[in-house]
């Protein structure tokens, strides 16, 4: 089954498939400034969703390091009936 969108133009309004198609502009300058257009759209895309993953690693990391917390001796010292530990 043929898909009516190439793979550059997943998500792509009709408007902005229209004016990402340079396939028919036979002027070399005018066909290497959409050209540069083009990739110049999806090289900011890019770091866009770049620097969203980024945040979201970086937060959670931040929230999983509040969450777990290795037990030192003191809190051991201060808890006289540990949960989990059979009485004695």
């Amino acid at each position: 089954m043929a898909n009516s969108q190439s793979q550059g133009q997943k998500g792509a309004s009709p408007n902005q498939q229209a004016s990402e198609d340079w396939s028919h502009i036979e002027d070399q300058h005018e066909r290497r400034r959409v050209q540069n257009r083009i990739a110049q759209r999806t090289y900011r895309a890019r770091k866009k969703n770049e620097a969203e993953e980024a945040a979201r690693v970086a937060e959670n990391q931040q929230v999983a390091g509040a969450a777990y917390r290795a037990p030192n001796a003191e809190d051991m010292a201060r808890n006289d009936n540990p949960s989990g530990l059979p009485s004695v």
